[in-house]
């Protein structure tokens, strides 16, 4: 038996017959002057389309054809391939002659910080304070407000598609805990060689902050600013990882 669809095209009767278009329509036949102008086109019935219904008649017959399918397996994919490889982060190279530099971790304070209890501003806008440095956070009554700071990680940027860079952070070892960022390759690769969680610098924004042009590159506190050391890996031996 044939399945009856729902028509798209729903008629305006009722519309039709509301005082305000029987008076419009009046007017329009007086300022005619009763003349029949004749048919000038084909007459169509005025109608709107219902979209919740096209969508759905329009989903069914993606199923039906297998469409719907091999949409959802691509998006599935592209997914995926978006976590298994993340964009690199753009601009980075690898050096040869590597420096140490350093950088300030402070921040200008966009708007007042009031406390929360009292209702007092500790800090005014613009304000400089720097999260490495106790000397500058805000203060109640002469006395700190917020707990003492002190970063106990490294952070290692590298660049797991590069062989020679794999093979550093193989042999990398360091007397603090290490927090291993990603400029590039895949994280579930490099998380079973290293046996450890893998971080990604999304959009260079880390990198950014941290002036951070070569990888690899160390970066930890010293005192009160980031210290960053960039590794010459020209010299490793290339270390292979399943593909």
């Amino acid at each position: 038996m044939a399945k009856t669809l729902t028509p798209l095209i729903k008629p305006l009767g009722p519309a039709l017959k509301s005082p305000l278009f029987l008076l419009v329509a009046g007017l329009a036949t007086t300022n005619a002057a009763g003349k029949n102008l004749g048919q000038v086109a084909p007459i169509f019935p005025i109608g709107e389309i219902d979209m919740l219904e096209w969508i759905d008649q329009r989903l069914k017959g993606f199923e039906a054809s297998g469409q719907l399918a091999d949409m959802q397996n691509e998006f599935t994919e592209r997914a995926l391939q978006s976590i298994e490889n993340p964009p690199p982060v753009a601009g980075l190279t690898t050096t040869t002659d590597p420096r140490t530099f350093y950088v300030d971790p402070s921040i200008t304070l966009p708007k007042d910080i009031i406390a929360p209890t009292t209702g007092a501003v500790i800090a005014k806008a613009g304000t400089r304070v720097n999260p490495f440095d106790t000397r500058t956070w805000p203060k109640v009554d002469g006395q700190n407000v917020l707990p003492r700071f002190e970063l106990s990680k490294v952070l290692v940027f590298f660049d797991a598609r590069d062989a020679q860079q794999r093979r550093f952070a193989s042999e990398y070892q360091n007397a603090k805990p290490i927090k291993w960022v990603l400029t590039g390759g895949s994280p579930n690769k490099m998380a079973t060689l290293l046996d450890a969680r893998m971080y990604f610098a999304q959009q260079g924004h880390l990198t950014q902050s941290l002036n951070i042009t070569h990888v690899p590159a160390i970066a930890y506190q010293e005192g009160t600013r980031w210290r960053i050391d960039e590794v010459n890996v020209s010299g490793l031996h290339p270390l292979a990882i399943e593909q």
